[in-house]
């Protein structure tokens, strides 16, 4: 009867090793699945700043666009009275102004298509 249960044994020893190499890749596995939710909900809170921000600067930038369409509306009132010198200089900053503020808007465009 000796002869029947030392094989038993062995294989319940080698079983219960198997069992506990099993639990420790399990709870290897948990933990790095802990570890990328951890990184996930990291990478996904930044994503939401990072549109939320976007969206703000869309809406400063569109309004720089209309307060500069503004004030080159108001100053074609006053164009005349201004030394020519001037008025090439405040034009040409008011053009670049309201083309800096277009391409602001445009690139913040394409890093909400980058961010959805």
């Amino acid at each position: 009867m000796s002869h029947d249960t030392e094989p038993k044994g062995m294989v319940e020893a080698e079983l219960i090793a198997e069992r506990e190499q099993l639990l420790e890749v399990i709870a290897e596995q948990q933990k790095m699945l802990e570890e990328r939710k951890v990184a996930l909900e990291r990478f996904l809170d930044r994503h939401d700043k990072a549109a939320e921000v976007a969206m703000n600067l869309k809406d400063v930038l569109s309004t720089l666009r209309i307060e500069v369409m503004a004030m080159e509306s108001e100053l074609e009132q006053y164009l005349d009275t201004i030394p020519p010198a001037s008025r090439e200089l405040i034009c040409g900053s008011l053009k670049e102004s309201a083309s800096n503020a277009k391409l602001g808007r445009e690139l913040v465009m394409k890093l909400g298509e980058i961010i959805k």
